[in-house]
């Protein structure tokens, strides 16, 4: 069976490896990251993680004046 992994170009899947290998990414990055990876395997054009811990974080991306949280786009 194959892995969602293996949907994802290649470079994409090395430096999220690599950055999980030396520690930079770790924890609950971790799985967010890997949702990132499936999402943009489905065809989604960029995925961002927001900060969770601001209500106004939702208003902000919708009125297009977000400059939080991690953006994660195909390479």
């Amino acid at each position: 069976m194959a892995s969602f992994l293996d949907q994802v170009p290649v470079s994409a899947i090395i430096k999220i490896r690599d950055l999980m290998h030396t520690g930079i990414i770790s924890g609950g990055m971790i799985p967010k990251l890997e949702a990132c990876v499936r999402a943009l395997s489905g065809r989604v054009r960029a995925v961002r993680i927001l900060p969770a811990a601001r209500v106004e974080t939702l208003l902000h991306l919708a009125d297009g004046s977000l400059r939080e949280g991690t953006e994660v786009i195909p390479s």
